[in-house]
């Protein structure tokens, strides 16, 4: 039935007539971003439904220059990376991520620029026989939301004559539905504990889903470190000849240490691999792994051979040094000084702590922080609280938001002493943090992508100062 859908005519004679009509329609699709994910597996993830979807309009995926992108922690800074350095050598790059922060529009760009409210509508109303047809047939035809926004997002960077498409996966990678792509690379980030009731209870079963976006004889780099992930990537790769190298071992990274670039927080680093010394770069980004990531991208730029290795050097120091990474240990505001991230497990909210010791030692922490409930959050709240000065519970208005009331619960047994502030309104929140902090005090907004998203727009960034990195 999917297949006869592929093949659809316009029948429902369906048309937008602006992004607002498109975006309307599309947010009437399943979307489990948004809910409680039903049961893991091929019944509710299936890759069938995208491909039918991009088939009908002249499967545009299969006509792109593709870098696919995985991992538990690191793959969204890592797959901005590799953007980056591939603009800085002069080639029209599409980005795809997710979630957004601010503006769903961010998670399909081209050359950093989001996809424009007009192409939005077009690439919509280019799928919208198929669309109204599977909506119109069995309820399993039907594409969800992050279905449909591959797809447009495929179609998008076809028709904007990308050189190359860096794709990031949305949940897993083996039943991901960007998983349809024939990457000329594929990229693991670390692989740890998260989505467990999806991905499986070990870091060795969910390395299993993360390594299902390697493809027979594609190369791959990853920066997984636990033993168990190790062992299965390598597994896989072996089983598909896919040429594998690791950060650790064929790709190394040394003289890790914190500095500042323009006045703001950044990372110094030395990566050389089995093919190329790379030299010491700045990464202008906080925290001792963004510079793993920078390996990690380094690794997939080798494997692409986009440029001679001196315009790839060049590149790779320019873009690392003037990338922006929003909601990465990301300070966007002075007086007080501000910092917003998006940890959201036991593992990033651990790099968030120790990126904060690196590059603000010995400041007092006031945190305003937020979890989705079906997160671990107890894991989250153990890695972060006993760091703090005072904390302020709230919620983005997420129907997947933890209640700050049960937050506060779950923090007086953890941290009985800690003086601490419930509220549900995140702007209520800022406010309340701000009052409990001094000039030494740093603010720290975190535990989900979705509540960075929501203080983002009540938050400025500051001026770069011209101070030498150091």
């Amino acid at each position: 039935m999917i297949g006869a859908l592929s093949r659809a005519p316009d029948v429902a004679k369906l048309r937008f007539q602006g992004f607002d009509d498109a975006f309307a329609y599309l947010r009437r699709f399943t979307d489990y971003e948004r809910m409680a994910a039903p049961k893991y597996g091929p019944k509710a993830y299936n890759l069938d439904r995208t491909r039918s979807l991009l088939a009908a309009v002249g499967d545009p995926h299969l006509k792109l220059k593709v870098v696919h992108v995985t991992g538990t922690k690191g793959k969204g800074s890592t797959a901005m990376m590799i953007a980056a350095i591939l603009r800085a050598l002069g080639m029209r790059v599409g980005l795809f991520t997710s979630p957004h922060l601010v503006h769903v529009r961010e998670r399909i760009q081209v050359d950093g620029r989001p996809i424009p409210p007009a192409a939005f509508a077009a690439r919509m109303n280019e799928m919208a026989g198929f669309l109204q047809a599977a909506r119109q047939g069995p309820e399993g035809a039907h594409p969800t939301f992050f279905e449909t926004m591959t797809a447009l997002g495929f179609l998008h960077f076809l028709r904007s004559k990308v050189d190359y498409a860096v794709v990031e996966v949305g949940l897993g990678g083996r039943l991901d539905s960007t998983n349809v792509v024939q990457p000329l690379s594929t990229v693991i980030t670390n692989v740890g504990l998260d989505h467990m009731d999806r991905l499986g209870q070990t870091e060795g079963e969910i390395a299993v889903e993360k390594a299902g976006i390697l493809k027979t004889g594609v190369p791959a780099v990853t920066a997984a470190t636990h033993k168990d992930a190790i062992r299965v990537i390598e597994a896989r790769a072996r089983e598909l000849r896919c040429p594998l190298r690791r950060v650790g071992r064929e790709i190394e990274v040394r003289d890790v240490a914190p500095t500042t670039l323009e006045g703001l927080p950044a990372v110094r680093c030395a990566i050389e691999t089995d093919r190329r010394a790379w030299g010491r770069l700045i990464v202008r980004a906080a925290g001792a792994h963004q510079a793993t990531n920078a390996a990690t991208a380094l690794g997939a730029i080798e494997d692409l051979s986009p440029a001679p290795f001196r315009e790839c050097r060049r590149a790779a120091a320019e873009a690392l040094a003037t990338i922006t990474l929003p909601a990465r240990v990301d300070l966007v505001h002075r007086d007080p000084d501000v910092i917003v991230d998006g940890a959201h497990n036991p593992v990033s909210m651990a790099s968030l702590r120790q990126a904060l010791a690196d590059h603000f030692p010995g400041r007092p922490l006031i945190l305003v922080l937020g979890v989705s409930k079906d997160k671990d959050v107890d894991g989250v709240l153990r890695e972060i609280l006993p760091f703090a000065s005072a904390v302020v519970f709230t919620k983005a208005p997420h129907p997947r938001a933890a209640d700050p009331e049960d937050l506060l619960a779950r923090a007086r047994v953890l941290a009985p002493e800690l003086a601490a502030w419930t509220t549900p309104d995140p702007r209520a929140a800022l406010r309340i943090a701000r009052a409990s902090c001094d000039e030494e005090g740093l603010l720290v907004v975190t535990g989900s992508f979705f509540l960075a998203g929501e203080v983002y727009p009540l938050l400025r960034r500051p001026t770069r100062s011209r101070a030498a990195a150091r």
